[in-house]
């Protein structure tokens, strides 16, 4: 059994550790907030872009490069999938989850590329081995340059390659996967925006070549679409960080409890042990 000195550390150890916690869970919070509002600022870009494409497809008959979407072309085995995961810890199953999701997807051929040590770590343990492992933004500053860093290690894809992203995305209190596909961008997709209703009288004049500016337009596109999953994985992995301190800090609570509880008891019982003594001294001198 424990001495009641040795219990007290253990309870100062328990209030140093839940006060790391504590600051965890406040950071988490905080990181959270950041990432939801680059998220924000991110969908509102891609909205940008597809008025743009929207404005070059006013008189463009044939918006899609051949091959891009043609039924019946070739399979490619340069086909892409990317999966989003984290760097850190503190984030429970983040990434085991989803890297037993994705390893049911991976077709032979397929390129993977792995964004976080934990996801890369997480897929070997699923039989699975990134071709490229690619460190994630440690903030909302710096996931331009990580979409952009994704997309330079695919270097030149056929055509009809399928692009896909895997990641974590809130989902009210907790999060969930999603899958996404970023090319080959579908005619379905963009005769949905050139259907969406113009906001203004006037049409825009483009002074360039319609065909080119799509092209670049399509690149910015994917472009965003990856910076859009990366915003959304980090606002979910700092959910998940938050759910999992806030854990730790109820159990350490209840630790805590439990143990303040059984020194009190023990310290009381000690106190009046010691009182008896003192009560049978006196006693003992008296007769």
């Amino acid at each position: 059994m424990q001495t009641l000195p040795q219990l007290k550390r253990r309870i100062e150890s328990a209030e140093a550790l839940r006060s790391i916690i504590s600051s965890q869970k406040a950071i988490a919070a905080a990181e959270l907030l950041g990432f939801e509002r680059a998220s924000a600022s991110i969908e509102a870009c891609v909205l940008m872009l597809e008025r743009a494409v929207q404005a070059v497809l006013l008189d463009l008959d044939s918006p899609v490069r051949p091959g891009n979407d043609e039924k019946g072309s070739k399979p490619q085995n340069d086909n892409v999938k990317i999966i989003i995961g984290s760097d850190l810890g503190l984030v429970g199953r983040f990434n085991r989850s989803l890297a037993g999701e994705v390893a049911k997807e991976i077709l032979r051929g397929d390129k993977i590329i792995a964004l976080g040590r934990n996801m890369a770590s997480s897929l070997v343990a699923q039989g699975v081995a990134p071709d490229r492992e690619i460190a994630m933004p440690g903030d909302a500053d710096g996931i331009v340059d990580a979409a952009s860093d994704i997309l330079e290690s695919l270097g030149a894809l056929s055509p009809a390659a399928k692009v896909e992203v895997f990641f974590n995305k809130r989902s009210g209190s907790s999060w969930q996967h999603e899958r996404r596909t970023l090319a080959p961008i579908t005619r379905e997709y963009l005769a949905g925006i050139s259907a969406r209703e113009w906001p203004t009288r006037s049409f825009p004049g483009i002074a360039a070549s319609r065909e080119a500016m799509l092209d670049n337009l399509m690149s910015e596109l994917v472009l965003y679409g990856v910076c859009m999953a990366l915003s959304a994985s980090l606002a979910a992995e700092q959910l998940a960080r938050l759910i999992t301190t806030q854990n730790a800090e109820k159990n350490i609570d209840e630790r805590i409890e439990g143990m303040t509880l059984e020194y009190q008891s023990r310290r009381q019982a000690e106190i009046t042990e010691e009182l008896i003594d003192v009560l049978n001294g006196a006693s003992a001198i008296a007769a």
